[in-house]
């Protein structure tokens, strides 16, 4: 790590490869979507580089410090996270929603006079090669298809996604109030048969919600409520945030590369 009096913009001109790193109390995984809200103004400053450059910066789960005040150590593995859209209040605040595009793995970096966290020597993580959803486990299906019907959760179910393992898995672990260690180890995988188990297994280990009784009782009979499904509000933030004969599937989503974000 070093320090650099630079700003973000004097940064990108003369490493454009460069992106910023938000560290957080949370993962953003591949496809998913976030709302944050920014108003520590490193952050307003990199929202507004972003949208200027039309390029994403890095969200890594913060391991150890804050999330406003002095730079926090994090995980070096995260994930792009590009803005969707946007919105400024009266007051400054702004409001950002970010969906989830590739795995990053972030080498080092510098910390600017303003407290941000900049990396330019970071590499690019392969996609997980995408399976259909395992038999086994097909409750995850029925689990995100009930969350989906929610009105605070913002993800629209197709047969093209419904069926695939990394969607499911990905907005399930974007959504459910589960320990962020095991997120991590989530986000982390890379056999999408093997990613699938592991939240199946957690999940019923912690709530047996895929017994074969509450597996067909109404959502709202379920051991979740509605509010352990809502984004923390968490004012301090900055933010309100194997061998196995799988079928593999065809990726449906647009190239993530780096030269294209948007």
């Amino acid at each position: 790590m070093t320090e650099s009096s630079e700003t973000l913009g004097q940064v990108l001109e003369s490493a454009p490869q460069s992106r910023a790193v938000f560290p957080l109390r949370t993962v953003l995984f591949p496809g998913a979507v976030m709302q944050l809200v920014i108003f520590e103004p490193r952050y307003l400053d990199m929202v507004s580089n972003c949208l200027s450059n039309q390029i994403p910066f890095i969200v890594c789960r913060m391991i150890k410090g804050n999330e406003v005040g002095q730079p926090a150590e994090y995980d070096p593995i995260g994930t792009f996270a590009h803005i969707i859209d946007f919105d400024k209040r009266a007051d400054g605040v702004l409001t950002i929603k970010v969906q989830g595009g590739l795995r990053v793995c972030v080498a080092d970096h510098k910390v600017l006079s303003d407290g941000l966290i900049v990396s330019e020597q970071f590499r690019l993580l392969p996609e997980v090669e995408d399976i259909d959803l395992p038999e086994e486990t097909f409750p995850l299906q029925d689990l995100l298809s009930k969350l989906a019907k929610l009105p605070e959760v913002d993800i629209t179910l197709e047969p093209v996604n419904i069926n695939s393992a990394e969607y499911v898995v990905h907005q399930l672990a974007q959504l459910l109030p589960i320990e962020l260690e095991f997120k991590q180890f989530l986000l982390e995988q890379s056999d999408a048969y093997d990613k699938c188990l592991a939240l199946f297994d957690q999940l019923l280990e912690e709530s047996g919600e895929f017994d074969d009784e509450s597996t067909d009782e109404e959502y709202e009979e379920s051991e979740y409520e509605v509010s352990d499904f809502e984004e923390p509000d968490n004012e301090e933030s900055g933010y309100e945030e194997s061998d196995n004969n799988h079928t593999k599937r065809k990726s449906s989503s647009s190239d993530d590369s780096d030269d294209n974000d948007s």
